[in-house]
């Protein structure tokens, strides 16, 4: 029997928002989201992470300590509510 695709909240709403999320595992152990808006290909997921993070602190990506504190920080600054917060 096919079963159609039921993803969570969360998932659809990373998935309609097109986020991408990265996670360091050098000694800072970050993790980092931004939105795969681009056209272009990256060679890596590390290009693309260092391409976004920006110069002298103007980072489009969220980070945080966790994946959900990263595209958190993510949703604030691109002024977005998260998928709990928004209307059923």
């Amino acid at each position: 029997f096919p079963v159609p695709e039921v993803l969570s909240p969360r998932l659809a709403w990373i998935k309609r928002n097109e986020v991408l999320t990265f996670h360091t595992h050098e000694k800072d152990d970050r993790w980092f989201a931004a939105f795969n808006r681009y056209e272009f290909p990256f060679e890596s997921a590390a290009d693309f992470f260092c391409q976004e993070t920006g110069k002298h602190g103007d980072s489009r990506c969220g980070q945080g300590q966790t994946e959900d504190d990263a595209i958190a920080g993510l949703a604030v600054k691109a002024g977005l509510k998260l998928w709990n917060e928004e209307a059923p």
